[in-house]
């Protein structure tokens, strides 16, 4: 489950920074020197390996490595949620700390800041045994922009052009000789540093919290939002004109991408909090907010255009030699069954658990890089310096002394303050209530949920013959941040698990005969695949790749049961390109073709279970791993997995416990057909569900006909240029593959 909802996914379609088309290498089969070449490991000594598809099962193991630690234990996750079982292994933590095992917890910086007090109690509760870091901490350019956005020019009368260069300056000199342990800032890449409104918009931005964010833009830059306000007769022209000008406004916020529509989103955000329904916000200049004009702009653009560049990491790694991975986060979705306590979803995941035949260092030395990787990793020390959370855990609290200081009718100018000051809640006050929190949680997961424990292992036993490697996609190559790929050079990108996937796929094609028939599997969440990935299916279907002998299966989310609707809704456009282009193809050496979709099994279910495995069959290898096969994953997001190869019985074992599975669930459909209706069918289909969700998300009916209507138009074109796209990959358009992928990434 990704942590960016539908809200967020349908406007964020265009991207900022450009990637220039570069000719793609011709694709080469994969053989074992070049998966040791791609590999973050060896081939691991693996001593045995259980698959792991009850979220019941996968639960106990992870408690059971825990509990079971003598030495080390490191973690990586996207997501560690405040709920009943991430409270319940929080503690196992914790526990393990107190024993003297050395705790190292990598999170997510955009998923888990709202939670940094949550976070600084684990730390502190493990007496020193537990560390915590987040991946994806704010670029210098990122912290420099949050002074700028929130700097003002005072009671200056100068021009706009001259209060800029004035912020500039004042900027630059505040960064300028900054040194993060014994290193110039500038060199890595980072800062500390902060202003107060800075800080309070960055901790905004982090906790997803528009409100923080305009707060600190209107009392960073002083702006007088009842000014923004015009008259509110809806007939007159002056106001007609504004309400343009508020249009244009949300347009840059929702459809310009970047800094500019951040900005833009913080000014609606800023007039609405204030003026409710009656917003008219008028802008005297675009660049007395936004730093347009200085200097490396353009890579300060690349830092906001990768800002939701996530760590999605699922390892769990004991004393060098057990570890757990797979597709799993924590929290209840994927570590309960359906129950009182669970959430509107359940995933369906698949882990693995490995215990190898003696310590090895391999993994944590995999671990280590990205551990020590400093331009995008951050200790709960350093985010307290440059992102503080104490005014957004007290919030709550400066409203009240508002209402207060209103309620009192006082002309004390110090009545909000001193208000605030009285009623803040500290630090140390917020652990007590975090410990309390997460004592309640763990005491009503033990009373009132009961985990399946008989007869739901999948246990099969591994070839001798079997290779097992560990596989990333990482944010660096040669020790240097990396922004992105560019197909055809994925490896060299840090982008191994992806070279990988299609170096397995030709590698399938070419190992199948007529005696010995291959299969491909793509088991996966989220399916919206990158240029790279889908010209490859294209060149498995139209003969380009001899695939005589080669069943290539999809399965994955409809769009009723996936948690991320807008991937689905844009994926029909992508599957119905491939669909018209596999119908006009005649060559006799293409694989043959299946696409399948789970389907709800009852709508009155209180929760819904959601596919979340990532699991990728290549005839008798297989990989299992954090990876979806979508854009974000290969161009954004940290992913790892396992290839597990040369394992013929232990893949046989898992395909035939898989088939079983779809064999046995009326729940997953064929679509292979439905995929390929007409444009005209396919439009209507797709407004029907745009109804839909306009429903769900509209709660208040704030959205008129008139702007449904025009919302679907907007969407309808962005589909139509997903197909255009996909169309022009799949007949072979390096250039197309580049801007599919710039485009789509975030989604």
């Amino acid at each position: 489950m990704r942590l960016t909802k539908i809200g967020t996914k349908l406007f964020i379609l265009i991207g900022i920074f450009t990637l220039s088309a570069c000719a793609t290498r011709e694709q080469v089969a994969l053989d074992d020197a070049l998966l040791t070449q791609y590999a973050s490991t060896g081939n691991l000594p693996i001593k045995s390996a259980t698959v792991i598809t009850d979220n019941d099962q996968a639960f106990a193991s992870k408690l059971a490595l825990i509990n079971a630690a003598n030495t080390h234990i490191d973690l990586a996750y996207y997501i560690f949620s405040d709920d009943h079982t991430s409270s319940v292994l929080a503690q196992a933590l914790i526990n393990a700390a107190k024993r003297g095992v050395k705790v190292r917890l990598l999170l997510d910086y955009l998923s888990t800041y709202k939670d940094l007090d949550r976070l600084s109690y684990l730390q502190q509760a493990g007496g020193g045994n537990i560390q915590v870091r987040l991946y994806g901490r704010p670029s210098q350019n990122i912290v420099k922009d949050a002074v700028y956005l929130t700097l003002g020019c005072g009671q200056s009368s100068k021009a706009d052009a001259a209060c800029n260069q004035d912020k500039y300056a004042e900027i630059e000199q505040l960064f300028d000789n900054e040194k993060i342990n014994n290193r110039l800032a500038s060199d890595i890449g980072i800062s500390n540093l902060s202003t107060p409104m800075s800080a309070i918009f960055l901790s905004g931005l982090y906790a997803k919290n528009p409100e923080l964010m305009a707060f600190s833009l209107e009392h960073g830059q002083s702006i007088d939002v009842a000014a923004l306000s015009a008259s509110t007769d809806a007939d007159s022209a002056d106001t007609q004109a504004k309400l343009k000008k508020l249009g244009k406004l949300y347009y840059q916020a929702n459809y310009q991408g970047g800094l500019a529509s951040l900005t833009a989103k913080i000014k609606l955000a800023t007039a609405t909090l204030v003026l409710g329904d009656q917003i008219n916000p008028v802008l005297n200049s675009v660049n007395s907010f936004l730093p347009t004009n200085r200097e490396n702009n353009s890579i300060a653009r690349r830092d906001w255009d990768y800002l939701t560049e996530f760590l999605h990491h699922k390892l769990l790694l004991v004393d060098q030699q057990t570890m757990q991975l797979g597709g799993r986060n924590v929290e209840n979705s994927y570590h309960m069954n359906p129950s009182p306590l669970s959430s509107k979803y359940i995933f369906m995941d698949t882990d693995v658990r490995l215990e190898f035949n003696a310590p090895d260092p391999q993994v944590t030395s995999t671990f280590d890089r990205l551990w020590h990787f400093t331009t995008m990793v951050a200790s709960l020390d350093e985010i307290r310096e440059h992102a503080p959370n104490d005014f957004l855990m007290n919030l709550d609290i400066y409203k009240q002394s508002q209402e207060f200081c209103t309620d009192q009718s006082t002309n004390n100018p110090t009545c909000v303050d001193q208000y605030y000051q009285q009623h803040f809640v500290s630090l140390d006050q917020r652990l007590i209530k975090v410990e309390q929190s997460m004592t309640e949680m763990i005491e009503s997961y033990n009373n009132n949920y009961a985990p399946r424990t008989q007869g739901i292992s999948q246990s099969f036993a591994l070839d001798a013959s079997a290779q097992v490697y560990y596989l990333e996609n990482l944010p660096f190559f040669e020790s240097k941040r990396g922004y992105g790929s560019i197909d055809g050079k994925e490896a060299d990108y840090g982008k191994a698990i992806h070279a990988t996937w299609l170096a397995s796929l030709k590698k399938t094609c070419e190992q199948a005969t007529v005696n010995n028939p291959q299969q491909v599997i793509i088991h996966n969440a989220y399916f919206f695949m990158p240029g790279n990935l889908l010209a490859a299916l294209g060149a498995m279907v139209d003969g380009s790749w001899d695939c005589t002998h080669v069943s290539l299966q999809i399965i994955t989310n409809s769009i009723e049961t996936t948690d991320l609707n807008v991937v689905n809704l844009l994926a029909m456009w992508q599957m119905k390109a491939f669909e018209d282009y596999r119908a006009q193809q005649t060559a006799t050496t293409s694989a043959t073709f299946n696409y399948s979709e789970y389907q709800q099994a009852n709508e009155n279910e209180t929760s819904t279970l959601s596919l979340h495995s990532k699991v990728m069959l290549f005839g008798d290898d297989l990989f299992i791993g954090s990876a979806n096969a979508d854009v974000r994953s290969y161009k954004l997001d940290t992913n790892n997995g396992l290839m597990i190869m040369n394992a013929p019985d232990f893949v046989s074992q898992y395909k035939q416990w898989l088939t079983a599975e779809i064999d046995a669930r009326p729940k997953i459909a064929d679509r292979t057909q439905q995929i390929g209706i007409s444009q005209q069918k396919l439009k209507v289909k797709m407004n029907h569900v745009m109804d839909l969700l306009l429903a769900k998300y509209d709660k208040n009916n704030r959205i008129d006909h008139q702007q449904a209507e025009d919302f679907k138009e907007k969407v309808q074109g962005v589909t139509q240029r997903i197909y255009n796209l996909s169309t022009k990959i799949l007949n072979g358009d390096n250039k197309a593959q580049n801007e599919f992928n710039r485009l789509f990434k975030t989604i």
